[in-house]
């Protein structure tokens, strides 16, 4: 589902496409009580990362930022299959001008383009239209050269068949830097439920992750089976093997299939790798302080903050994730991020089971008092996919 800046959608099997969470444009508070959304009717987040990991081995997973008329619009996901060919959603490609696509675990490379074809996606309906296929294809300026690219099934898949689903959401906020995947679910033939030319599955897509590879589990060179496409009490994936013929003469049109392209999809082996632990953070010296141990790049991961912690982003998708813990109400904090680089803060709270975000003071610092016991996870990140060196330092 392609997230958007101008729209929220609801609908049965929507594009979800809520607006951007928190972190994106900080906000300043009215208050020094931070904001504390259990006695209202404020709709509480997803849990950061949906029984998901960072997808590092899928070098062909690319980030999509679309614009209209000059400018930024909307947000999706996608797949490189061809050095100058990117599959997504249809509603990614109708009625946008250009994309800017990055891959993030191919070097970071980059392309642009101002070409983007659909089979037969034409509507701006905020559903998913079970008469269509919702699948686009983006032509790029330049290649991007993986060394294998994903083959593409030309048949369907049995249901039950395990698929892992590839998107930008992390946290229930969107990424700029990198791409997620799910864990393996089951697929299964979407006519049952009136969408013919789909697959469905479990409800783990969310805004941003439209266009997103769905592919069957196993090792390199991944099979892509379809795209995400919408969710909402379960997901919709547009096939692939649907337009196959299109797919290829359209690749064959645009300088032709990279190495491994283009292959027909196989029954899914084991679950797909995931994201690997952050490598080795850079180098510094934390007097007084703790080290931030690796893999701590998930919020189930997070190291536990009890003062001073240092640490590193190693690469452009790295990020560093801790937890504390406040055990009442009125405990005056001051959460503080330093460094030489852009890194940022995001911080949620976890209460009675669900995840609520924290208004940030300035970009990288939190400061409040606690308006009730709660767990606290935060992330150090890098908005441009900057590496080096921090301290984060909780001061109760």
């Amino acid at each position: 589902m392609r997230t958007t800046l101008t729209k929220n959608f609801a609908a049965a099997v929507p594009f979800i496409a809520f607006a951007l969470a928190c972190g994106c444009t900080a906000a300043s508070p009215t208050s020094s009580i931070e904001y504390d959304p259990e006695p209202s009717s404020t709709t509480p987040e997803s849990a950061p990362i949906v029984n998901g990991s960072k997808a590092t081995s899928h070098s062909e997973a690319v980030l999509i930022d679309m614009y209209e008329g000059g400018q930024l619009s909307s947000y999706c996901s996608g797949s490189v299959i061809a050095p100058r060919v990117v599959l997504t959603a249809g509603h990614c490609v109708h009625g946008i001008s250009q994309w800017k696509i990055k891959a993030p675990f191919a070097n970071g490379q980059t392309a642009q383009s101002s070409k983007g074809l659909v089979y037969d996606w034409n509507t701006d309906s905020e559903t998913v239209d079970p008469n269509l296929h919702d699948l686009g294809l983006i032509i790029l300026d330049t290649p991007i050269t993986l060394s294998q690219y994903p083959t593409l099934a030309t048949k369907a898949v049995s249901n039950g068949t395990k698929g892992i689903a590839i998107g930008r959401i992390n946290n229930g906020s969107l990424s700029t830097t990198a791409l997620y995947m799910s864990q393996a679910i089951s697929l299964s033939s979407g006519q049952s439920i009136g969408y013919p030319y789909d697959y469905q599955g479990s409800d783990i897509i969310q805004s941003g992750d439209s266009g997103g590879p769905v592919e069957l589990t196993g090792s390199a060179p991944y099979t892509i089976v379809a795209v995400n496409s919408g969710g909402g009490g379960g997901a919709v994936f547009a096939r692939v093997d649907l337009l196959s013929s299109w797919i290829q003469s359209t690749i064959q049109a645009n300088g032709g299939p990279g190495s491994s392209g283009g292959g027909t999809g196989g029954a899914g082996g084991s679950a797909g790798s995931g994201g690997s632990g952050g490598s080795a953070p850079p180098s510094t010296t934390c007097t007084g302080g703790t080290q931030e141990t690796e893999a701590n790049d998930s919020y189930t991961a997070a190291d536990k903050l009890t003062k001073l912690a240092c640490g590193g982003l190693a690469s452009t998708s790295d990020e560093d994730w801790f937890t504390w813990t406040a055990s009442s109400k009125g405990i005056s904090y001051d959460l503080v991020l330093s460094s030489s680089s852009d890194f940022e803060l995001q911080m949620w709270k976890k209460v009675n089971g669900s995840f609520y975000a924290v208004t940030n003071t300035t970009p990288t610092e939190f400061t409040y008092t606690t308006s009730g016991a709660a767990t606290y996870y935060l992330v150090v990140f890098s908005p441009t996919g900057k590496t080096g060196s921090y301290t984060l330092n909780l001061v109760k």
